[in-house]
C-alpha cells in the first residue's frame, strides 16, 4: 500500500500532533490513516510504536482503538485470503 512508508513517521508526531492540537479529532484522524491499511506489515509497524515509544496513555489507548480494524482485517485476509 502506497501509505505504508508513512505508518511510523505519522506515529512518531503524534505527541506533537497532540500538544499543538494539530489535528482536533486525534481520534478520527488515527481511525482513517490506521484503518485505511490492510497489510500484515503495517500491522506490526502500528503495534510496534506503542510498545517502544515514550507515549502518554490516552495517546497509547486512542493508537490501540483505531489498530482494532486492522488487526481483524489482516485475521480475514490471512484466514481466507492466504499469503499476500
Amino acid at each position: 500500500m502506497l501509505t505504508q512508508t508513512y505508518i511510523e513517521p505519522a506515529l512518531q508526531v503524534l505527541p506533537r500532533i497532540k500538544r499543538e492540537r494539530k489535528i482536533f479529532f486525534l481520534v478520527a484522524w488515527l481511525d482513517v490513516f490506521i484503518g485505511g491499511q490492510q497489510s500484515a506489515k503495517s500491522d506490526q509497524i502500528v503495534h510496534h510504536y506503542p510498545d517502544t515509544a515514550q507515549i502518554e496513555p490516552d495517546t497509547r489507548l486512542k493508537i490501540l482503538q483505531a489498530v482494532d480494524e486492522l488487526d481483524r482485517t489482516v485475521t480475514i485476509r490471512e484466514k481466507f485470503a492466504g499469503p499476500q
